[in-house]
């Protein structure tokens, strides 16, 4: 009886071999559209209202109130608390309802000073210090517009800057009504050596303040010190505060990256328990709604981040022992996402003089430079679940970019060095279709006598197969073992800001985009075609029918990812095929020899 068991499960196993091996591709196939679709599952709602909002908030001098349908919120329906956090600046005292809001009509805007570096091109408005515009030189903006990547900017049709400040007792900027107005020697700054420091000053009746942006060589982090001379007789002390603050317009980098390629755009922060921490716009407008914090948190250290894809900009709070700092997100009335830190108040005795600095960084997701910075921030470079695997395949394809200097044909040797790797588990699967093929005629022999009796049919394959010793499932381990590489790399090269419009050759001038010319997909499905010619045939002619259509399909999906995930599933096809062929013709000569 227990024969007869085990030979049913036999019997039905082999019916659904081929079947089995069609569901395998399939599911790669899903997989590389799931792909697609994965940033997009998560984040499509704010990417959809960044678009509209894009499109739709056009500012005017008069910085006209944009209207969202979860952001916008009536201040009188918040609580007092609440409605602290619904103004432009944070508030550290309980009688903030008398406080009038900011009326930027009354802020000279044009109070601007430039600030030029190697890698920097920065704008810094006199009214409250604040960065409000950042051109990365370093990287253009595309590879036809040669002009910098605008990271941070403050126009018409985008609003994110970065603001800083010490709040008083009142809970303003230095206790004003408006941002302080600082002064400035020069209108331009250039950096001349390794280090350029621009000052800011500000005289008031109780304090002499110095605001100075120091700015270095190569580098994108900024330090801004702040230096506070008390003029008066009595104690003075304030809370410093640091903050990123963006609209819901979208992604710059999104226009680049083909078709349903959305990446995390939105904020994050370090906490204790948990290093990586994100908050998306949707949250923040949640919480509001609910008339509650997306956050408000103490934290010792840690930093505050605005993420998108490619670039980030984060304040990084001291870790100093002890010293711990109010965390805090919110949208304000006007349709803008603040996250930022404040810190303990800062005294300063009669007559005496205090210096404190924080970090803000504007640039690039490269990994060492966000590890040195603070702890956790290089988790900014989001790759995927698979991060260990996607991690090292940078960090080997990195590795080999500093010999080769072309990230193209750096991609074309990590596929050889993945491809040596499973080169024993693969020359067991196309041996085991090599004999597969070479059994081609007797499985026909077989199809023709028993066609008609499946059973009977499926009896004598399985005898078959246990006289020759050949493991009809082997044929499947290599699209097995394939899947989380290629899952892996996707996350890699996707998050991977060195590849950004790096060229590989002629036509394909970025890896980072689709193959505008489509060359490399159909090239990938000529490659897929020849390899199930390689292929033994399935005995049933649906299942042959749906196998040669295979390539069709992934063609189809592949015209759409980036070029270099694309030439890496190139040149493992064609050693896929290199190795199948040679062995194949090893099969075939040693069943010459056995005739």
């Amino acid at each position: 009886m227990a024969i007869q068991v085990d030979q049913k499960k036999g019997l039905l196993a082999m019916d659904n071999l081929g079947y089995l091996r069609i569901a395998l591709i399939i599911l790669l196939a899903i997989t590389a559209y799931g792909l697609l679709l994965k940033w997009q599952e998560d984040y499509i709602d704010s990417d959809v209202t960044s678009s509209n909002l894009s499109d739709q908030a056009i500012h005017s001098e008069k910085k006209q109130v944009v209207s969202t349908s979860t952001s916008t919120i009536e201040s009188s329906k918040l609580p007092a608390d609440l409605q602290n956090f619904s103004e432009d600046l944070p508030s550290i005292v309980p009688q903030v309802n008398s406080i009038p809001e900011m009326d930027s009509e009354l802020i000279n805007f044009e109070k601007k000073i430039q600030v030029d570096t190697d890698v920097f091109q920065t704008e810094i408005d006199l009214s409250g210090g604040d960065l409000k515009k950042i051109s990365l030189l370093k990287y253009p903006k595309s590879l036809d517009k040669k002009e910098a990547f605008v990271l941070l900017e403050d126009s018409g049709l985008k609003s994110y800057i970065a603001q800083s400040g010490i709040l008083g007792r009142s809970g303003r900027d230095f206790d004003q009504s408006v941002r302080p107005v600082y002064t400035s020697n020069q209108r331009e700054y250039s950096l001349k050596g390794d280090v350029l420091e621009v000052p800011l000053s500000l005289e008031t009746n109780q304090l002499s303040v110095v605001k100075l942006f120091r700015f270095y060589r190569g580098e994108y982090k900024i330090e801004v010190e702040y230096q506070i001379i008390n003029k008066t007789n009595t104690l003075w002390q304030g809370n410093p505060f640091y903050q990123i603050k963006r609209d819901r317009s979208a992604d710059p980098s999104a226009q680049d990256m083909g078709f349903a390629l959305p990446t995390y755009l939105g904020m994050a922060y370090w906490d204790v328990e948990k290093k990586y921490n994100k908050l998306d716009f949707d949250d923040i407008d949640d919480a509001a709604q609910n008339n509650r914090f997306a956050l408000d948190k103490d934290i010792p250290g840690g930093w505050v981040a605005l993420v998108q894809h490619y670039f980030l900009s984060a304040w990084i709070a001291p870790a100093e022992p002890g010293k711990i700092y109010r965390y805090n997100a919110r949208s304000t009335k006007d349709g803008q996402y603040i996250i930022g830190f404040t810190a303990e108040p800062v005294s300063i005795p009669p007559q005496e003089r205090v210096v404190f600095s924080t970090q803000f960084y504007a640039g690039p997701k490269i990994e060492k430079n966000l590890k040195n910075l603070s702890d956790g921030l290089n988790l900014a470079i989001d790759y995927g679940f698979l991060f260990f695997i996607s991690h090292f395949l940078f960090q080997l394809l990195s590795w080999i970019n500093g010999f080769v200097g072309n990230w193209g044909w750096s991609i074309v040797l990590l596929t050889c060095l993945v491809k040596l790797f499973f080169y024993y588990p693969s020359a067991l699967s196309y041996r085991s279709m090599a004999r597969m093929r070479v059994l081609q005629p007797e499985l026909m022999r077989l199809k023709d006598l028993y066609g008609n009796d499946k059973q009977k049919m499926s009896q004598e394959m399985i005898k078959l197969y246990q006289k020759e010793k050949v493991n009809p499932f082997g044929g499947c381990l290599p699209v097995l073992l394939q899947m989380p590489v290629f899952i892996a790399l996707y996350w890699a090269l996707l998050e991977s800001v060195e590849l950004r419009q790096a060229p590989f050759m002629g036509w394909v001038q970025d890896l980072s985009v689709m193959d505008p010319y489509f060359v490399l997909p159909l090239l990938m499905g000529a490659s897929m075609y020849v390899q199930t010619l390689l292929n033994p045939s399935p005995p049933d002619p649906v299942q042959a029918k749906v196998m040669k259509f295979m390539p069709v399909i992934f063609t189809v999906f592949f015209l759409f990812f980036p070029s270099g995930l694309v030439l890496y599933w190139l040149t493992n096809n064609i050693l896929s095929i290199l190795q199948q062929w040679f062995i194949t013709r090893e099969v075939e000569r040693a069943n010459i020899k056995r005739a």
